[in-house]
């Protein structure tokens, strides 16, 4: 079932946000509203009365232990945890109860909901997103306390999401810049609209962001901070949870903590392997990711309904429902969303094969390949290999320009076979953006080109009677996204993973394209290379 992966749209969603009566906590309910959530439960300290019968109140006191339990119980099930309660009292370091103060809401409030309501959350597949700031990643020295609690919250939630991954749950840290709310209203500085970053903090949920920057300000550093040295080392850190021995403890409804002493008996050979991977780490791991960022950049991952919907859009309809799906996991490679039955596999890549002809230089991994392609059983064992391969080996950060002559070799070598039987490729999908010629070069087209491709091995186009578009074709392609007629079938990819390329009709194409409208409407929202030409 497709339900139980973590789809992190929020309609239908049951979602549980604290301190909602007011700022961003309140306008979080209401664009939860807006995307069609199935319940929001609004906990607030005080009484909250909301018109919209989707929304029921909790009485929550994230310091208060007991209303926590109380709460638990008054939840059936849940999606989404957003825990958004937080203080900040403007005051100094000149006395320690102020910093108590605030690492009692904003560091173990947190961690006592998330606790509590982690059952729930890993039942669903779901989803906790803690609302943090930017002064978690630099001090704002006239809110000391308050940065120092939001900090050790940011902490808090690197480690909940190493370890939490174990369970199907992801963990999302919110850097919000200046909003302006009750809390900020002292300050004479440029703020966003709690509304604002109420709609940014969905998006990069439904997106699939692990750290979400939410408006103008915070945005301005993203991009920075998802391909730095830090967060780099942090994916290398959580490398370090032992998944499958957390999946075995954690396998029912219990305190991760309680878990994490039991993993303790194995504690001592952890210890050697940490210390020294540790010092690898930092001696070489930091420099070699600052050096090589932009060629290992780490994909950002589709949402995982879309990226599901995505690639089984590759299949016709009569074989979609017991394929075998996969999703990308930027840090792993692929990753099996859903077992199949019936001998197919789909999926989306990001690198394609494509990628690896040609004599030029593959210099970067871009980030707006959108390859959705399926096979039979015949090509699963030898066609399928090389986009799973590409892909383990671009997680392991192996730079673009290396990768390409690895899998280059592979082919020369024949270590990738060539298929043992005849069979098909679908690529039915309205949407592909790839390399247009890659045995010519590295030009690239968004494309609406349904088609079906058959393995070919050792054939070339002379004896199969193919004809490669002309150039006239070709520029055609590259400003339309689709071929001015349909064209005789071709080969490609000549050799022992050859393909006969057949394009489906115009009104093939026109129905396809209507069916998906929504997705395709979806990915033209994510990343504008992902809209299809007019």
């Amino acid at each position: 079932m497709i339900r139980k992966e973590n789809v992190m749209n929020i309609e239908n969603k049951t979602i549980l946000i604290t301190g909602a009566n007011r700022g961003i906590g309140r306008a979080l309910v209401e664009e939860a509203l807006k995307r069609g959530a199935k319940r929001v439960h609004a906990a607030t300290r005080q009484p909250f009365t909301h018109s919209d019968g989707r929304v029921t109140q909790l009485t929550l006191d994230v310091t208060n232990a007991a209303q926590i339990q109380d709460a638990v119980k008054k939840v059936e099930a849940l999606d989404i945890l957003i825990n958004n309660a937080g203080v900040d009292l403007h005051e100094d370091l000149s006395e320690r109860a102020n910093l108590e103060r605030h690492l009692a809401v904003n560091l173990f409030g947190t961690y006592g909901v998330s606790q509590a309501f982690l059952p729930l959350v890993a039942r669903s597949q779901g989803a906790v997103v803690n609302v943090l700031s930017l002064a978690a990643l630099a001090s704002v020295p006239f809110t000391p306390a308050y940065s120092i609690s939001k900090a050790a919250a940011f902490s808090l939630t690197q480690s909940l999401r190493a370890f939490w991954a174990a369970r199907g749950v992801k963990v999302h840290a919110v850097m919000a810049g200046p909003v302006d709310t009750d809390m900020t209203r002292y300050l004479d500085i440029p703020k966003f609209s709690a509304e604002s970053v109420a709609r940014g903090i969905l998006d990069g949920l439904e997106k699939g962001d692990e750290d979400i920057f939410p408006d103008p300000m915070s945005e301005s550093i993203a991009e920075g901070w998802r391909s730095g040295a830090t967060k780099a080392l942090e994916r290398q850190f959580a490398a370090y949870m032992p998944q499958s021995e957390a999946k075995a403890t954690l396998s029912g409804d219990t305190n991760d903590w309680d878990s994490m002493r039991r993993l303790k008996a194995k504690g001592a050979r952890m210890r050697k392997i940490l210390t020294a991977s540790v010092i690898l780490a930092l001696l070489f791991s930091i420099t070699a990711s600052a050096q090589n960022a932009e060629k290992t950049r780490r994909l950002e991952p589709l949402p995982r309904d879309l990226e599901i919907q995505l690639a089984l859009s590759a299949l016709p309809p009569h074989l979609r429902d017991n394929a075998t799906v996969y999703v990308l996991n930027p840090d792993k490679g692929f990753e099996v969303a859903r077992k199949g039955t019936n001998g197919f596999h789909t999926f989306v890549a990001r690198t394609g094969d494509d990628s690896f002809r040609g004599t030029w230089l593959l210099k970067e991994y871009r980030d707006d390949i959108l390859y959705p392609i399926s096979f039979d059983e015949a090509g699963a064992k030898t066609q399928m290999p090389v986009f799973f391969d590409a892909a383990a080996m671009q997680a392991k950060g192996i730079p673009s320009e290396e990768l390409k002559k690895i899998i280059q070799e592979r082919y020369k070598t024949s270590y990738y076979k060539a298929p043992e039987r005849a069979g098909v490729s679908y690529m039915l999908s309205p949407i592909l953006r790839t390399y247009v010629n890659p045995d010519a070069n590295d030009s690239l087209a968004t494309s609406n080109i349904p088609h079906v491709m058959y393995y070919a091995p050792n054939v070339s186009n002379d004896e199969m009677g193919g004809a490669m578009p002309t150039p006239e074709q070709f520029a055609y392609y590259m400003q339309h996204g689709r071929w001015p007629d349909t064209p005789y079938p071709f080969l490609i990819l000549h050799g022992p993973h050859g393909y006969m390329v057949q394009f489906r009709g115009a009104a093939e194409r026109d129905a396809i394209t209507k069916q998906y409208e929504g997705m395709l409407a979806r990915l033209c929202k994510i990343k504008e290379a992902w809209c299809l030409p007019h």
